[in-house]
């Protein structure tokens, strides 16, 4: 935990919205961090290859079953405000899938920043008969 927030953290069932760099635990042959997804413009310029149309800025992420479990976990962590490095074993980042750039049993390092904290709306209650 680099900075641990405010009180406020989120629960499973939140959606947080984070700035976050994902990379991997090597560097780039030029010693450069081996930067494969960010949402921090001034990162991807400097790490990443142009990608015409993308957008940046702080990200919804749902805390969630199916979003892997290292990034739900570390978000747990810290509270609104706060930020964190978080080294992931394969097994709580893409395991023996992979995907996209990232091969099977790929640790990963993310830097991760809670920005803001979405509750999830009550459900609508209906009207008696």
């Amino acid at each position: 935990i680099n900075t641990p927030g405010n009180a406020e953290k989120p629960v499973m069932g939140d959606t947080v919205m984070v700035n976050y760099v994902g990379k991997f635990t090597f560097k780039k042959t030029d010693g450069n961090d081996n930067v494969f997804d960010t949402s921090i413009e001034s990162v991807a310029k400097k790490t990443m290859p142009p990608m015409p149309g993308a957008t940046y800025g702080p990200r919804p992420i749902p805390l969630a079953e199916g979003v892997f479990k290292g990034f739900v976990e570390a978000a747990q962590l810290i509270g609104k405000g706060g930020k964190i490095t978080a080294i992931m074993p394969s097994k709580l980042a893409y395991g023996d899938q992979g995907g996209g750039k990232i091969g099977p049993y790929s640790p990963l390092v993310f830097e991760i920043e809670l920005v803001d904290i979405k509750k999830p709306l009550a459900p609508a209650v209906p009207f008696p008969a």
